[in-house]
């Protein structure tokens, strides 16, 4: 039975996302339903990123701002 890599398989999930949107390191992210904060905010650190989920979250980076609220109703203002 093969092993399954979780972390490398995130990581080009992650690589992925960020060639199909072309970021650039100064843009920030959004990430809608961020979970634990363990995706791609764990392999990004350039962007600044705010997470949103329902639930609360422990993760924590420089780069990382979390806000818990229901994606239906984001308290979010354009900036």
């Amino acid at each position: 039975m093969p092993l399954y890599n979780l972390v490398r398989f995130k990581y080009r999930r992650y690589r992925k996302i960020v060639e199909i949107l072309e970021l650039k390191p100064d843009e920030k992210v959004l990430d809608v339903g961020c979970g634990d904060g363990l995706s791609f905010e764990v392999f990004n650190k350039v962007n600044p990123i705010v997470g949103v989920d329902i639930r609360p979250v422990k993760y924590k980076a420089k780069n990382f701002q979390f806000i818990q609220a229901d994606a239906s109703n984001l308290p979010l203002q354009r900036q």
